[in-house]
């Protein structure tokens, strides 16, 4: 019922250019927690393919910084895989991999694996990782030399609770006979074991704040504040099966509701994505006093401003 009803509404008042919504927010409305495997991390391009001080690449280099890219994508997604034969062939005879930032300031690393130590640990059974996904990364092109700058999120295969992770690393790739080939991987900033401390960028910051000041405004019964923050024709759905439909009825609404359920409220986003440019999805846990839902909040941004265009609020199913 509440997919026939989100699919209605995007289709019949959103802009084109929100169309994509569809499928995004259908597939938020059973988004996990990061305390369950199935979770995956947000990423997103960085600002720029290459590092601060590095001259604009021109067209030969820009098609280069891609074919690295996606051979660096295709190497992690070996690993995820297992496939063994193709890091036989990605990786140098003298790759190393240093695991662990301990090096950095004069310490020891967490490990130092060569390339046949690298491959033996893929190999395991059940393979070690379940997802490595690349984020924010920039190339250092030098000729048939190429120095990756980035961070990849991780999910370690365990038996205990899930452990999703992120390193920031520095790798270096030489092209030979035609083929890229991994050198080395240094990581320079982790394991970190907290998602909270994933640093954002500023569409990030802004739409966060946003929801900040939608949860103060809903304590404080401001309709004024809580009708700033919508675009006119946003809507609401909540967990009660109510419908509001237009800004108005959205500060009419939220109002009735703190009247019935004075109870504190909180929302601790989980995921902040941008599924295209102008565009933000927001996923996180809504508490009411001692009841806790999910909520997902669509944004805009309208000039310099980010607005929220639609929210989906539902009652987590366990499985």
């Amino acid at each position: 019922m509440m997919r026939a009803l989100l699919t209605s509404c995007v289709t019949r008042r959103l802009k084109p250019a929100l169309y994509i919504l569809i499928v995004v927010l259908t597939t938020a409305l059973s988004a996990q927690s990061p305390t369950d495997s199935t979770w995956r991390p947000t990423t997103s391009p960085p600002p720029s393919l290459v590092p601060p001080g590095t001259p604009p690449p021109g067209s030969a280099e820009s098609a280069a910084i891609a074919d690295v890219i996606a051979f660096e994508k295709a190497t992690e997604a070996a690993v995820v895989r297992g496939d063994t034969a193709y890091l036989e062939r990605a990786l140098a005879p003298t790759f190393l991999f240093t695991h662990g930032d301990g090096w950095v300031d004069g310490g020891a690393p967490l490990k130092v694996d060569t390339k046949a130590s690298w491959i033996a640990w893929v190999k395991r059974q059940p393979a070690p990782y379940i997802y490595r996904e690349l984020d924010h990364v920039q190339v250092e092109l030098h000729g048939d030399v190429a120095i990756t700058l980035g961070r990849y999120f991780y999910l370690p295969q365990s038996n205990g609770a899930p452990n999703h992770s992120q390193v920031w690393f520095e790798r270096v790739y030489v092209k030979r006979n035609g083929q890229w080939q991994q050198l080395s991987h240094r990581t320079v900033k982790g394991p970190i074991r907290t998602l909270e401390a994933v640093s954002e960028g500023p569409d990030e910051t802004a739409v966060r704040a946003v929801v900040a000041k939608y949860v103060e405004a809903r304590e404080s019964k401001d309709p004024a504040a809580i009708g700033a923050l919508f675009t006119e024709d946003a809507d609401q759905f909540n967990s009660a099966g109510e419908w509001r439909r237009g800004r108005e009825a959205i500060v009419k609404g939220t109002l009735q509701s703190s009247q019935r359920n004075s109870g504190a409220r909180s929302i601790t986003l989980k995921a902040v994505r941008f599924p295209s440019p102008g565009v933000a999805v927001a996923d996180g846990e809504y508490g009411i006093g001692a009841q806790r839902l999910w909520t997902t909040l669509v944004l805009t941004r309208q000039g310099d401003a980010w607005r929220i265009v639609a929210i989906r609020n539902s009652t987590p199913r366990s499985n």
